[in-house]
């Protein structure tokens, strides 16, 4: 229900959860008048106390659960971007076609994330792009030769990260289409509403304070959903996880001079 939100969504559901609030208990006041709810308050106000309990120590662990996915994968997008980068700078110790074909290769994908996933990815679709480049990076390296010792090194390393780049992007992929169960929705919200209609039944002598107590309740309810909700889905909606990381390896990339050899020391001179 409250997944892929963006700002107006958020307001658009706050103030209906508002306005339905206003309308209950304005109802409930008419066919049952504040006075004739008060004797029962003793009732209803321990159950509501149990019932908002209960709530609060839901609405934790969910909180807790959907900002450690959504850091998981911040922290998974710089990783995968550390990967790339150190993919490119590797390449400086591969043979010359083989390295300019891999530094291409790694512009390429940065420039496919940056301008087709990520839009993507914010409209809920899973993505695909950047596969062709990394099955190619693939077929670069594997037919990469080592020289000697020093290719070695560097291929060994080359291939270290991009087996790491292709992990990465498979816990992104994984990530952008993960969220919360729909039976958690529904215990959030139903609970949700039980407890805004139990703090609507309580009978109070002054119905003023008492309303504008039920508003805010609702308001802090509606307010937390929509923050898990955006929380939930950590490339879409009015808080996600933008391309940025990708954006500052590209003009590292770019602004990348690759280093020639050094010349071979003149013997000493007797």
């Amino acid at each position: 229900m409250f997944h892929v939100l963006n700002g107006y969504d958020d307001i658009r559901i706050l103030v209906i959860s508002l306005l339905l609030a206003t309308a209950f208990l304005f109802v409930l006041n008419r066919f049952w008048p504040s006075v004739h709810r008060r004797p029962h308050n003793d009732v209803i106000g321990w159950q509501l106390a149990i019932i908002g309990t209960i709530y609060a120590v839901v609405i934790g662990f969910m909180i807790f659960a959907v900002w450690g996915n959504f850091q998981a994968a911040d922290m998974n997008v710089d990783n995968e971007a550390s990967a790339l980068l150190n993919l490119f700078q590797d390449a400086d110790g591969l043979p010359a076609q083989q390295r300019d074909q891999i530094q291409s290769l790694c512009k390429q994908y940065a420039h496919v994330l940056i301008e087709k996933e990520w839009p993507m990815m914010n409209i809920g679709e899973p993505v695909s792009a950047g596969h062709p480049f990394l099955q190619q990076m693939w077929a670069v390296m594997i037919s990469t030769p080592a020289t000697d010792a020093g290719e070695q090194i560097h291929l060994s390393h080359a291939l270290d990260q991009l087996s790491a780049l292709g992990q990465c992007r498979h816990i992104r992929e994984m990530q952008n289409v993960s969220s919360l169960p729909q039976i958690l929705w529904d215990v959030l919200i139903v609970c949700g509403i039980i407890t805004v209609l139990a703090a609507c039944f309580i009978g109070s002598d002054n119905p003023r304070l008492h309303f504008l107590l039920v508003l805010a309740l609702t308001g802090t309810v509606s307010l937390v959903l929509v923050s898990i909700a955006d929380i939930d889905d950590p490339f879409q909606g009015t808080v996600h996880i933008r391309s940025q990381a990708f954006t500052e390896a590209l003009g590292t990339m770019n602004s990348h001079v690759v280093p020639t050899a050094l010349p071979a020391a003149a013997p000493a001179s007797r």
